[in-house]
């Protein structure tokens, strides 16, 4: 069910109202800042939900089309130092699979 919430308040909601999420879609701000602190605040999820998505990730130049490489920089460091399962890209989505 969708949370018409900023990301900040719903993972509050989430953590406060005990609810483990099945699948977590992160589409923050395209700055590494913004992207950064949303991971961070739902990284309690992480070992809940059985997939996170993350939107407008390439991982190769785009002509014509942003590219938000603080975007793909800030997926790629969150999840070099927390432990997941696997990780896949394409199509400006990166999903990755539950810790095991």
């Amino acid at each position: 069910m969708p949370l018409p919430l900023d990301s900040i308040n719903g993972f509050q909601l989430l953590k406060v109202r005990g609810i483990r999420p099945d699948v977590l879609h992160i589409d923050a701000g395209h700055d590494y800042q913004s992207v950064m602190a949303d991971l961070k605040a739902c990284g309690h999820i992480l070992k809940m939900a059985e997939c996170w998505w993350g939107d407008d990730y390439f991982s190769k130049p785009i002509i014509g089309q942003g590219k938000w490489p603080e975007v793909r920089q800030a997926f790629d460091e969150f999840f070099a130092a927390t432990p997941h399962g696997k990780f896949e890209s394409g199509d400006g989505k990166c999903c990755v699979g539950k810790s095991v």
